[in-house]
């Protein structure tokens, strides 16, 4: 997508070219630049948000969508990996933008940390990513027995067990 511009409750988006699939009440578009601030702006005022797009000049309007939080959760997920691979240190990792940008996900709504939550855990499954930290933070809980502390594989096995056991992942 090329840049995006600012909008707020907007009347008559749809004239504009503007399309989505069902009516908002508010829109927060902005430069791709911005976008990590539109996201702490919808955390600040509990909004979720979506791109729909407007072809012609390659602006957007976001709104509420799933599919949207879990793309963007890919991209800094990746962007963290890529960006820390070489740091030894798990407090630089935890500081890293692209990480504290997903903690800040989870702030929208109680439904919204579930569904970070989740991503975390899959992604856990899937490419091993050491979400721990931030697991324990936006849970509250430590599965993991304390014999099993620093075996990576024991600390997967212990979140994903939990993550089931909560209904977060399939069995």
């Amino acid at each position: 997508m090329g840049g995006y511009s600012a909008v707020m409750d907007m009347p008559g988006a749809d004239q504009l070219g503007y399309t989505s699939s069902r009516k908002t009440t508010s829109y927060i578009v902005l430069r791709k630049k911005e976008r990590a601030l539109a996201y702490a702006c919808a955390a600040e005022f509990r909004h979720s948000l979506k791109v729909a797009c407007r072809p012609s000049c390659g602006s957007a309007v976001l709104e509420d969508d799933a599919a949207l939080l879990e793309q963007r959760f890919r991209e800094l997920s990746d962007r963290w990996q890529r960006e820390t691979a070489h740091m030894s240190s798990p407090l630089q990792r935890m500081m890293h933008q692209s990480y504290q940008t997903i903690l800040g996900l989870s702030a929208v709504n109680t439904e919204r940390k579930r569904d970070v939550i989740r991503l975390m855990l899959r992604d856990l499954n899937r490419n091993r990513r050491d979400w721990f930290l931030a697991l324990s933070y936006l849970t509250g809980e430590n599965p993991v027995d304390p014999k099993d502390s620093g075996k990576t594989d024991k600390i997967i096995e212990s979140w994903l067990r939990w993550g089931q056991a909560q209904g977060l992942l399939e069995r």
